[in-house]
């Protein structure tokens, strides 16, 4: 007769407690949707989508983050919402227009990329670059 360690019977017991919640989360269903938020709901809402566009190296050599505007620009976006895009974090972009020299603030919408605003150049890293963003 073999023993089994009480050590692994607790992690099988852990990891099968854990598989359950996890079950029973994922199969919990609720006839109420009222909380649910939809583009274009009927309460006239209204929306701010604030994307933080970090250019990196990626943009700098193969155009990458100039490919997710423009897949952005490509998308309809409804009349409640409003998409601010800051750039910035890159050498160079693949997008015409956009200043690598500094932070830049863009609207886009109606497949447009509007310029709205900038400020000086500064680490998109830093937490106080990406407060001055959303404080703006």
């Amino acid at each position: 007769m073999s023993v089994i360690p009480i050590k692994r019977i607790l992690t099988i017991l852990l990891a099968v407690l854990l598989a359950l919640g996890l079950l029973a989360t994922c199969s919990g269903s609720s006839s109420d949707t009222s909380s649910l938020v939809t583009p274009g709901n009927p309460t006239g809402d209204k929306w701010s989508v604030f994307i933080y566009l970090c250019g990196t190296d990626l943009e700098t050599t193969g155009g990458m983050a100039s490919i997710n505007v423009q897949e952005m620009l490509g998308v309809s976006i409804p009349e409640n919402v409003k998409v601010i895009i800051q750039t910035g974090g890159t050498e160079k972009w693949a997008m015409e227009g956009i200043d690598p020299e500094k932070l830049e603030r863009y609207e886009a919408k109606d497949g447009s990329f509007e310029l709205v605003g900038d400020a000086p150049l500064a680490s998109m890293g830093a937490a106080d670059t990406l407060g001055s963003f959303l404080i703006w």
